[in-house]
């Protein structure tokens, strides 16, 4: 650690000198990401430490530590300052792909070859297609409110900011146990992740799963990351932003984050054959997997059948399309920041605060429409699979299904050839 901190001068000289024609809101994003960079290393890195033992040290190893740190600290202030006060004014750079870059983008790291106008088609129908299963869903609670207001109702019903981590780690085990009784998915192992506040330097989003590389052997842990409230934010930006830790949402995300979603991805990742695979999984996998198993859940009896519960998931999937169509819209159809916010918000049923940084980040995350993609590739082909087992007089078994689709670790169009072989349909 103290030789890679020796390093920062270096690359923050890189920086300096590298950052050009970078857009306004990246270079806004930077000065608070970097903020939040020294308050890490200032506070959690040693706190950190000192519960792994840090005291023991050898006195002289401690003493350069702690040389390195105090001058990394002053480096990444400097740079922050610099950040807000050269970068942020000149920060006059255009964040949009172009539609030719946005699809090829999409063909090499995704193995979709299809165009914009056939994105936007396929994606406009899924909107349809899952605003309808609202419109049902909201009438089994209240048939006299439209489907906004129910949904409405049920986001403002979430724990208290102090109580969101504890909650997620009660939601986490009942969703374990869910799992193990359903026969959902083989568990390879009895570990848990620990459940956290997002750390200050990674802020951006709303929750993350944070996991070892695909060939660390001694640091094993992972964390699930939630993003709390921001003690700098308005009384309504904190309630807006709580909106997305109403319990049923709350639920669905645990079981992306975590089970049977990205940390089960994780376990299995050891039984992934080559090490290509092992590195280079395509988003459209690793984020189409785990939300696939957002509706895969409830379909199997997570909530046990609230419709309250099946809404916080329609909700979550209209987000993933709501995404879909940001970043294709910004970036294919040069659809300004504005228009895509309010967009979003008809598409996910999205409060103004909320729904901005969603769309914010798909400035610089342009294909983040492979969760639903992805979600909607794993649909068809369990279905295309179990056709394929049953023309060969074969017991179709979710479990076995999911079992040896996480161990291919391969893009879902390669993983069809391998599961159904002579395979030649599409992939969605």
């Amino acid at each position: 650690m103290t030789a890679r901190m020796r390093q920062v001068p270096t690359i923050i000289a890189a920086a300096r000198q590298n950052l050009q024609g970078v857009p306004r809101l990246w270079a806004e994003q930077a000065v608070r990401d970097t903020r939040g960079t020294v308050s890490f290393l200032r506070n959690d890195l040693p706190s950190a430490l000192e519960a792994q033992g840090m005291a023991n040290a050898d006195p002289a190893v401690r003493r350069e530590w702690e040389t390195a740190r105090a001058q990394t600290i002053r480096e990444v202030e400097g740079f922050a300052q610099w950040l807000e006060t050269d970068l942020l004014p000149r920060a006059d750079g255009d964040f949009r792909l172009g539609r030719d870059v946005f699809e090829r983008k999409l063909r090499y790291e995704e193995h979709v070859d299809l165009s914009a106008d056939q994105l936007r088609t396929i994606n406009e129908r899924a909107i349809r297609e899952y605003q309808q299963w609202v419109a049902k869903e909201a009438a089994r609670i209240d048939a006299s409110r439209t489907p906004l207001a129910v949904m409405d109702s049920l986001t403002r019903v979430y724990p208290p900011p102090e109580r969101l981590i504890a909650t997620a780690r009660a939601q986490l085990d009942t969703i374990r146990r869910f799992i193990v009784e359903r026969r959902i998915v083989t568990l390879p192992s009895d570990r848990m992740p620990m459940v956290r506040e997002t750390p200050p330097y990674a802020r951006g989003g709303f929750a993350s799963m944070d996991t070892p590389g695909p060939f660390e052997s001694r640091a094993t842990e992972a964390f699930y990351n939630i993003t709390n409230v921001d003690p700098g934010w308005t009384a309504e930006q904190k309630a807006q932003h709580m909106t997305y830790f109403n319990y049923p949402g709350l639920l669905g995300i645990t079981v992306h984050e975590a089970m049977p979603g990205h940390f089960v991805q994780l376990l299995y990742r050891s039984q992934i054959p080559t090490e290509v695979r092992k590195v280079f999984a395509p988003s459209s996998l690793v984020e189409g997997w785990a939300h696939y198993a957002e509706q895969m859940m409830v379909d199997e009896g997570l909530g046990g059948g609230d419709p309250g519960v099946r809404l916080g998931q329609l909700r979550r999937a209209l987000q993933r399309h709501a995404r879909w169509h940001a970043g294709l819209a910004m970036h294919a159809y040069g659809e300004s920041l504005e228009n895509a916010t309010q967009r979003y918000q008809q598409i996910a049923y999205f409060e103004p605060f909320p729904a901005l940084r969603e769309v914010q980040r798909g400035t610089s995350d342009p294909t983040y429409l492979y969760y639903a993609l992805g979600r909607m590739q794993i649909l068809k082909l369990r279905e295309d699979y179990r056709r394929y087992l049953e023309s060969q007089g074969k017991q179709f078994s979710l479990r076995d299904f999911h079992d040896r689709f996480l161990r291919l670790g391969l893009p879902v169009s390669l993983a069809r050839q391998v599961m159904i072989p002579g395979d030649t349909a599409s992939s969605l």
